[in-house]
Formats: structure tokens, C-alpha cells, sequence
């Protein structure tokens, strides 16, 4: 059997889910995923409501009237909101490109080429996931304090850039 028609033979096993006989288990889950979204949605429609309407019994899910007023209120306390998501929106950017970049290119070295004392190097990083991170904490807080990355964006994300986890899954994806 070639390998195109056994990936067609899978696509067909996985599709087969789909099947009209299955109506009432795709009902199960998206009621499930319904209920799952409540406490979602009804955070939402609380904060367009007035005060007096937040607390009314029996609580009604849409608002009466969209009151805008406590997201204005947010933005004239005089914390800088923007800033801050801006600068989550950086160091979330950078962890996840430089563990892109730094754990497939590992995982590449560790999957593809010979290197002498590969696992046992690998064995020896897979150890790493046993040290609890908050055992890393002090002596991370003192080797950013030595260079001067304390109070930085990039002193956010670089502990996020090594990820052990990362490599490994990147090195069974590559095998």
C-alpha cells in the first residue's frame, strides 16, 4: 500500500466523526462548549451594565441599556492601561519567536544530525524538566541584576526562550 492512499484511508477514518449518527455526541459538545462560555459572556454583558442593574434579582443576561461609562472611567484613572497590554503584547511576542527559533533549532540537532554524546545530552536536558521553576527564580533575579536586565522587556522574555519542553516536542515532531 503506498503511503498517499493510507493518508487518504486516515483522512477518511477522521472525517467519518462528521457521520449523521453522530448528531447527538456534536450536540453534547457544543452544549458543553455553550456552558463552558457562560461565565465569559456574562463578564462581558456585567460590564456594560449600570450598578443598580448588576445586582437586580432575577439577573437578566443582556443589558437593558449599554453603559459605556465604566471602560471611559478605566482609562481616566491615570493607569496606563495601553502601555502595559502594549508591553504584554512585546515580551509575548519575543518569548514566542525566540522559542520558535531557539527550540526548533534544537530540536533540528537533536532529531537530524550526529553528534557524539547526543542522549546522553539529550537525557541530560530532559532532566531539566524535573527542576521546579521556582527553584530558578534567585538565581535568575541575580545573574539579570549582574548585567543589568532588571526592570526590562527583554529580561521578561529570555527565560522564556529556553524551553526544554519546547525542544523536546520540536525533537519527536522532527523524528
Amino acid at each position: 500500500m503506498n503511503p498517499a492512499s493510507s493518508y487518504s484511508l486516515r483522512l477518511v477514518g477522521a472525517a467519518s466523526f462528521m457521520h449523521w449518527r453522530n448528531w447527538w455526541m456534536m450536540l453534547v459538545l457544543c452544549s458543553g462548549g455553550l456552558v463552558m462560555l457562560m461565565p465569559f459572556l456574562w463578564m462581558v454583558s456585567a460590564s456594560f451594565r449600570p450598578i443598580g442593574e448588576a445586582y437586580q434579582l432575577p439577573p437578566t443576561l443582556l443589558p437593558t441599556n449599554l453603559d459605556p461609562v465604566a471602560y471611559v472611567d478605566v482609562f481616566k484613572t491615570g493607569v496606563p492601561f495601553l502601555q502595559m497590554y502594549w508591553n504584554s503584547f512585546i515580551v509575548a511576542a519575543a518569548a514566542t519567536t525566540g522559542v520558535l527559533i531557539t527550540a526548533s533549532m534544537a530540536g533540528f540537532a537533536f532529531a537530524r544530525l550526529r553528534i557524539p554524546g547526543k542522549a546522553a545530552l539529550f537525557g541530560l536536558m530532559l532532566i531539566g524538566l524535573m527542576v521546579p521553576p521556582a527553584l530558578t527564580l534567585i538565581p535568575i533575579y541575580f545573574g539579570y541584576a549582574a548585567v543589568g536586565l532588571l526592570d526590562t522587556r527583554i529580561g521578561l522574555a529570555l527565560p522564556a526562550m529556553a524551553s526544554t519542553f519546547g525542544v523536546y516536542m520540536m525533537r519527536q515532531f522532527m523524528l
